[in-house]
């Protein structure tokens, strides 16, 4: 367990990407249950959640630490 803990303090971007994605993951496929997307259509909108959220994390750490 310690291990897992000194991985998520080595990496908090990581762990703040896999979170974020993995929200946006759910309500994509919450919102989009109605529509009866299959296949492809609903992998795209997956990949896109993805990038979206990794674009997200990525504009977040651009951000300077404060002292």
């Amino acid at each position: 367990m310690k291990r897992l803990g000194d991985g998520l303090g080595r990496h908090p971007r990581l762990v703040a990407w896999a979170i974020l994605a993995a929200v946006l993951i759910a309500v994509v496929a919450f919102d989009t249950r109605a529509l009866g997307l299959r296949g492809l259509r609903m992998v795209l909108l997956v990949v896109g959640a993805l990038g979206a959220s990794a674009a997200a994390v990525w504009i977040v750490s651009w951000e300077r630490p404060t002292k």
